[in-house]
């Protein structure tokens, strides 16, 4: 028994050939009027060839130098902005004007077929021709006659290919309804973020930090994941290597962690832990997204009970004390960790905090002190890479 012919179907892929080949001759007679690039295009290599080193010292950078890492990926960012900037013009998108003031422009190529256009011409001419070849052809299957309870191949792909449903987590849900009700809390904004690495929601990663940027255009975290994420999407990379290079500062406090575990002699649960900084970085009482931060809440939670001193910087972690100077968060502690790299704390005299102290463990997450001289005050000091 025959059905009804599948018409709209045959309809719709011929339609989708003839603007498929309208396409093609539109590119094709564009790109011949193309002026070339001139000087723009060798900056725009310059800034390729400058992409390219700042990936591999990156990829080379050992594990503990997170000040070095988060330069570098700042950089990076920065750089491959500056690329989008030449780039985008060329593909048809229309970003927003770059900070730095650049304006996009087009680029012209330099490889074999730049050189001899009349053969660009012809491959485009045989690929139209055979791309409209083979719609024709499954428009055609598709406008057969077909049995009752066959599915026409048309509608096969179509059923095949329906999008993904979107993310149903009840934690990704609830935060969104969060960011809703305050969308202007970039705190809500960076770990929603991270719900959608975990998700490998790019393009929600890529609106998030988007928005970040617009308030806080300095914000090193949510440039390093934009432009990681603008990598990815063009160049194909793995997703997984994308949100381990990511991760990578959480696997380093991970580690910094254990080191100060072990210097309370194995278990957190009651050690008093002295703090020396609180800021992101010195100089500053900025404390967003501070890996000093992050390593004082994980010491609270383990049981211990930490007294913290920043020059600048205040936080209100539950349970965190607040000293007045670097000598008071020594007091009765059993090991010191210091987490900015404040010059004032290089200038405290080691004896003296060796006298304040109850244990003798120094755990010193930036290199900041003199090694020598602690030991001579009769300190143990563990620093990153040693």
């Amino acid at each position: 028994m025959t059905g009804q012919t599948d018409w709209l179907s045959a309809i719709g892929i011929l339609l989708a050939g003839l603007v498929l080949g309208f396409m093609f001759i539109y590119a094709f007679v564009m790109r011949r009027r193309e002026a070339p690039a001139g000087a723009e295009d060798l900056e725009l290599r310059d800034l390729e060839a400058k992409r390219d080193a700042l990936l591999q010292q990156l990829r080379e950078l050992e594990a503990g130098d997170a000040d070095e890492r988060a330069r570098l990926e700042v950089e990076a960012a920065q750089v491959l902005r500056k690329i989008d900037a030449r780039t985008n013009v060329a593909t048809g998108f229309s970003p927003a004007p770059s900070r730095d003031g650049l304006k996009p422009v087009a680029t012209s190529g330099t490889g074999f077929f730049a050189r001899h256009p009349e053969l660009k011409g012809f491959v485009w001419g045989v690929a139209s021709i055979g791309a409209l070849a083979f719609l024709w052809y499954f428009g055609f299957q598709s406008a057969k006659p077909k049995d009752e309870g066959t599915v026409a191949p048309m509608q096969q792909a179509q059923t095949q290919q329906q999008p993904q449903p979107a993310v149903d987590d009840a934690a990704v849900k609830a935060l969104e309804a969060r960011v809703q009700q305050s969308p202007d809390d970039l705190a809500l904004r960076h770990e929603l973020t991270h719900l959608y690495l975990d998700k490998q929601n790019m393009m929600g990663v890529f609106e998030q930090t988007e928005y970040i940027l617009k308030k806080t255009p300095n914000d090193a975290q949510a440039q390093t994941y934009q432009a990681l994420v603008r990598m990815a999407a063009d160049a194909g990379y793995d997703f997984a290597l994308l949100r381990s290079a990511i991760e990578t500062n959480d696997v380093q406090r991970r580690r910094m962690i254990d080191k100060i575990t072990r210097a309370a002699g194995g278990d957190l649960a009651g050690a008093q832990i002295g703090a020396w900084g609180i800021a992101f970085k010195a100089g500053t009482d900025d404390v967003r997204d501070s890996p000093a931060v992050g390593i004082l809440r994980e010491l609270l939670a383990a049981g211990a009970t930490v007294r913290a001193h920043d020059p600048l910087a205040v936080t209100a972690l539950d349970g965190l004390e607040q000293v007045a100077s670097p000598l008071e968060a020594c007091d009765g502690v059993d090991v010191l960790v210091v987490l900015t790299e404040w010059p004032e704390f290089r200038e405290v005299e080691l004896g003296k905090v060796a006298a304040a102290m109850a244990g003798s463990a120094v755990v010193d997450t930036r290199n900041l002190l003199d090694r020598d001289a602690a030991i001579a005050a009769g300190l143990r000091i563990v620093g990153v890479g040693r």
